[in-house]
């Protein structure tokens, strides 16, 4: 489900941009970054107003640019990239 899934993807960049996630790869300096922008890609344009209520939620502020997209595999209903800083 799309709620799901975007969850898990949120956990997972929060994550992989978290401090103790570069301090695990040995990353030297290690600081918090943070996500300068957005894009998500959408299976379903009708996913769009849940998928936005969560990334604001997870991210207030950042911008973010939604996309109706295939996604890179089938099962998958939502795709986020973003760029941190």
């Amino acid at each position: 489900d799309v709620e799901m899934q975007t969850r898990e993807t949120i956990e997972n960049i929060n994550y992989l941009i978290s401090k103790e996630n570069q301090e695990l790869s040995n990353v030297k300096d290690a600081y918090q970054l943070c996500l300068a922008c957005l894009r998500v890609y959408l299976k379903n344009r009708t996913d769009y107003t849940e998928v936005k209520r969560l990334v604001d939620e997870a991210w207030p502020g950042v911008k973010s640019v939604f996309v109706q997209a295939e996604v890179c595999r089938p099962e998958l209903l939502v795709e986020i990239e973003g760029i941190a800083n």
